[in-house]
């Protein structure tokens, strides 16, 4: 990892919840096993929110649809915004001794209405000197022109560059496109491989 000079992380389930933990309300709530919630906000139409192709509400709406689920669209707006107010735990640490000397990007696939939420009630966001959103870009980090996309926009080199996340697919294209890469599993681990590599904490 020598040569770092910008490290790149995603953001649901790397630094706050993203939807892992609603399926533990809601199968209460629909009496539904709780391996069947997750799925379910998964897949072409969670592709199809983060780029701004469906608003929230058709999102919910079709998911409500396909299930067949007695619930509310309001419902699952407000189990799915108290999850995001968790933090992951000591990622916020993390954050704080990099800063010093990387700098900090953030890249996420995220829907617009989430992220208006989640900016108004975590205040982490200044610590990153940009900022990229699929509902933006138009596009995943599924892509493999989605990190070109945001290189170019950073002027950087692949190889400045460290790239986070906790899923094992974006990291397998982040590495595609040239850039070192971890995959999350949580703080303690990051900080290990963070230092086996090198970088300053």
């Amino acid at each position: 990892m020598n040569g770092i000079q910008t490290v790149i992380f995603d953001l649901g389930e790397v630094l706050i919840a993203g939807l892992f933990g609603i399926e533990v309300p809601l199968a209460k709530q629909l009496r539904v096993p709780s391996s069947t919630i997750l799925p379910a906000f998964g897949g072409d139409l969670l592709e199809e929110l983060c780029c701004a192709r469906l608003t929230e509400d058709e999102y919910l709406e079709r998911i409500i649809s396909r299930q067949g689920w007695s619930v509310s669209i309001e419902y699952l707006k407000s189990v799915i915004r108290c999850n995001f107010h968790r933090h992951v735990p000591g990622m916020q640490a993390v954050l704080n001794r990099l800063r010093p000397h990387y700098e900090l990007v953030l890249l996420s696939d995220h829907a617009l209405e989430w992220m208006a939420y989640i900016q108004m009630v975590h205040s982490f966001f200044g610590k990153f000197g940009a900022l990229f959103f699929s509902y933006e870009l138009g596009q995943t980090k599924s892509d493999l022109t989605t990190f070109a996309l945001v290189l170019d926009e950073l002027g950087l080199e692949a190889q400045q560059c460290l790239f986070v996340d906790d899923s094992e697919r974006n990291v397998a294209t982040a590495r595609s496109a040239g850039l070192s890469s971890v995959r999350f599993v949580d703080s303690a681990q990051l900080i290990r491989q963070l230092r086996q590599g090198g970088l300053e904490l």
